[in-house]
């Protein structure tokens, strides 16, 4: 297991066909935090920069 923090990297490991996990911790205590699925995007290296990955789970 890696982690990884380069959105252009996490879709190209998601093209691959791995597990790609996307985890936000909550800063308030009281509430959960988020996770998702990276999911392979053909967009444009810029694109995915600006916007982040594709993710499951929104």
């Amino acid at each position: 297991m890696e982690t990884i923090s380069d959105p252009v990297l996490e879709n190209k490991f998601a093209a691959q066909g791995k597990l790609v996990i996307a985890a936000n911790h909550s800063p308030d205590e009281t509430k959960p935090g988020h996770i998702a699925v990276v999911i392979y995007s053909n967009r444009t290296e810029a694109r995915i920069k600006e916007d982040g990955p594709d993710i499951n789970g929104t």
